[in-house]
């Protein structure tokens, strides 16, 4: 319980109140309203302007006075939920509730309307997630070779070095100098299961080494080489495999996969290739690296009205150019990427 000033309105008015006092921050949202028979009071966290007052006035019919609160011990399920008494109805519109959590670190998306405000969004995160250290958000799409996006911190430690558990794995990643996406967690787990015992796996484009580690940690293979070109990567997966302790199932190869594939012929009973654009481009490099009966899981971006039809024209395109011959096992939609396009994966078996 604690003493404070409130606004005390009648109850038909309590949304309009509502809407200002949030526009003007003045709620203190730790403490909870309190109810009347005709009125309510809202709990103030200080005192309001001559300004404030006179524009408040124009609205309703209030009276300032101080009261007991009861302190607000709730903690709230979602950041919808958090958010529900800092954002106003037109500013809860806009917002965008679906982040990446990387274990202490959450990357969210914070329209330019609520940059205003960011911080209480981020601490609104942080109060639904009390494991999080650090919240960071997008300040650009992912671009490059390597797909990096750029990322501000705007809420709690300074550090963009997320760590990250994952299918009886740990992973140290830096999130904005690598590409990890925590959505494919889902993907990693059900092709380990695809796993045969002494299988021996390409991991293209392995980044920090979630495919291979999670393969390591989670199925029978023999071994894994894991191929990355981006130098800052590169180091983080040495690394993951330490960490993981699985030094003598998984290589690490700082390289080019078309390059590297050329040291590799017919090496691989199992190829992954999670990067969905422009993927196709590195087909030839995998039938290279291909036993004659390899299985490979190919990732590519998609226009969502045409599906899985783009991505198995591209292999087909890419095998009658090899003289291969290839059967498809399965089709997946991995991750809806934008209100056009999904991701898909597609596994299918070769000939040589």
């Amino acid at each position: 319980m604690c003493s404070l000033n409130g606004i005390e309105v009648f109850k038909r008015d309590a949304e309009k109140t509502k809407q200002f006092l949030l526009h003007e921050e003045l709620i203190d949202f730790s403490h909870q309203l309190a109810k009347k028979k005709e009125t309510l009071v809202f709990p103030l966290a200080q005192k309001l302007s001559a300004k404030q007052r006179a524009a408040l006035k124009k609205k309703v019919s209030f009276t300032i006075v101080q009261k007991t609160f009861r302190k607000d011990h709730k903690k709230p399920k979602s950041l919808k939920q958090a958010l529900a008494k800092i954002l106003t109805k037109k500013q809860f519109q806009m917002l965008i509730s679906s982040f990446d959590l990387l274990g202490n670190i959450a990357v969210i998306d914070i329209p330019s309307s609520l940059t205003k405000k960011e911080k209480q969004i981020a601490q609104a995160l942080m109060i639904v997630h009390p494991s999080l250290s650090t919240v960071c958000k997008k300040v650009a799409i992912r671009s490059g070779t390597y797909r990096l996006q750029k990322v501000k911190i705007i809420a709690g430690k300074k550090t963009k070095i997320a760590e990250y558990k994952e299918a009886r794995c740990v992973f140290r990643v830096n999130v904005e100098e690598v590409f990890f996406s925590p959505r494919l967690a889902g993907e990693r787990l059900r092709i380990a299961k695809k796993i045969k015992n002494g299988e021996t796996i390409g991991a293209f484009f392995a980044g920090v080494g979630p495919f291979p580690i999670v393969f390591a940690k989670n199925s029978r293979m023999k071994e894994a080489v894991a191929i990355e070109l981006n130098p800052s990567a590169h180091p983080f997966l040495k690394e993951n495999i330490k960490r993981n302790k699985v030094e003598g199932k998984i290589t690490p190869v700082k390289g080019d996969v078309k390059k590297v594939a050329q040291k590799y012929k017919n090496s691989f009973d199992r190829i992954v290739m999670p990067m969905p654009k422009g993927g196709e481009d590195f087909l030839s490099a995998a039938f290279t690296a291909a036993k004659k009966k390899c299985i490979i899981h190919f990732y590519h971006f998609v226009d969502r009205k045409k599906g899985y039809l783009q991505a198995i024209a591209k292999i087909k395109a890419a095998c009658k150019k090899e003289g291969i011959s290839c059967r498809i096992l399965d089709k997946k939609t991995v991750l809806s990427s934008s209100p056009s396009k999904l991701e898909v994966c597609i596994d299918f078996s070769i000939q040589k």
